[in-house]
């Protein structure tokens, strides 16, 4: 049986809780948006790369779908991130979004990486 608080304590931990998933549903918007344009985009670039032999806005259109992978990683952080406290995590999992920020840096280091790489093969003409 719940026991109101007379000091309304209740209240703030439930303006809390509104707030932060409020917060959870722009953020989740945003990356949703830009997930469908990192795609519309990668899928542009990809094509006109085809079409036109251009090794750089293929290299670019891999880019954009390094970025929309990133997009993917984020929102299901978001999805792990809003699970409650149990008796294993009784604090929760929003730590989880940090893990998936250090990842999405991980993927933009090893993409760097690779590009950079294969840049330099190409550039002495090694394939």
């Amino acid at each position: 049986m719940h026991v109101p608080d007379p000091c309304e304590h209740d209240s703030a931990a439930d303006d809390s809780a509104l707030r932060a998933r409020r917060r959870s549903l722009e953020v989740r918007k945003v990356f949703i948006v830009t997930l469908a344009l990192n795609a519309l985009v990668a899928v542009s670039k990809a094509g006109y790369s085809y079409i036109s032999g251009s090794v750089a806005l293929g290299a670019d259109s891999l880019h954009s779908i390094l970025d929309a992978s990133s997009n993917v990683l984020a929102l299901l952080s978001l999805h792990w991130a809003a699970a409650p406290a149990n008796t294993r995590h009784p604090y929760g999992l929003r730590k989880i979004e940090i893990l998936a920020a250090l990842g999405i840096g991980v993927v933009i280091v090893v993409s760097l990486f690779e590009f950079g790489s294969a840049a330099v093969k190409s550039l002495f003409g090694a394939r």
